[in-house]
C-alpha cells in the first residue's frame, strides 16, 4: 500500500473537518447536502456560498442537461441526478446565469459521502453545486414560485463514527 496520489489529495475533502454544506430554505429546516470540491474556491470567510435568492425548478429542464430559461438568472436551479455529470450540470446552470445549483440524488439509499469532484481536463465551474438527498425531491421539484435559498458550509452535529466511516469510503482502496 502507497501514499494517497496527488490528485486525490488534491480533489477530496477531509472526511474529519465536521462541515458540510446546508440548503436553507426560508421557512424549512436547513438540508445537509454534499457539496461539489470546486465549491471550496466560491466559499466566502462568513460560510456563505450562495446568497439568498430564488429556487427554479423547471420540469421541462429536469435533467439540467438543456437550457434554462429566464427564470434562472440570479437564481438557485435544481435539477435531478442521472444524465450528465455533476460539472455538466453546473456549466449549464452557470451559463444560464444562476447563482448556484442543487442537484436532486436519483437513488433511494442517501450517504454523505458522496464525492463531486472536477474532471481533470475540465474547466472549473464558476457557482457552486450541491447534492440533496431523493426524499426532498417532492419539495425541490415542485415548482413552487415562492421558495427562496441560500448555501452555506458550517459546522456539521457528525459522530466520531460519522466521521469514520466517511474516512473508509471517502479513501478505501488507497
Amino acid at each position: 500500500m502507497g501514499p494517497v496520489p496527488k490528485w486525490m489529495k488534491k480533489k477530496l475533502k477531509s472526511p474529519f473537518s465536521g462541515e458540510a454544506d446546508f440548503l436553507e430554505i426560508d421557512g424549512m429546516d436547513a438540508i445537509e447536502a454534499v457539496g461539489a470540491d470546486w465549491s471550496d474556491a466560491l466559499l466566502r470567510k462568513d460560510g456563505t456560498l450562495c446568497p439568498r435568492a430564488p429556487v427554479v425548478f423547471e420540469a421541462n429542464n429536469a435533467n439540467g442537461m438543456g437550457t434554462w430559461g429566464p427564470a434562472a438568472r440570479g437564481a438557485v436551479v435544481v435539477a435531478i441526478r442521472g444524465v450528465g455529470n455533476f460539472e455538466e450540470l453546473t456549466a449549464n446552470a452557470a451559463a444560464a446565469g444562476a447563482l448556484a445549483i442543487v442537484i436532486v440524488d436519483n437513488e433511494e439509499g442517501w450517504k454523505n459521502d458522496y464525492v463531486m469532484t472536477q474532471t481533470e481536463n475540465g474547466a472549473c465551474p464558476r457557482i457552486p453545486a450541491v447534492l440533496v438527498s431523493r426524499q426532498h425531491t417532492d419539495v425541490m421539484c415542485s415548482g413552487r414560485q415562492d421558495f427562496v435559498a441560500a448555501i452555506s458550509r458550517r459546522a456539521t452535529k457528525l459522530t466520531t463514527k460519522d466521521i469514520a466511516n466517511n474516512m473508509v469510503s471517502a479513501y478505501w482502496p488507497f
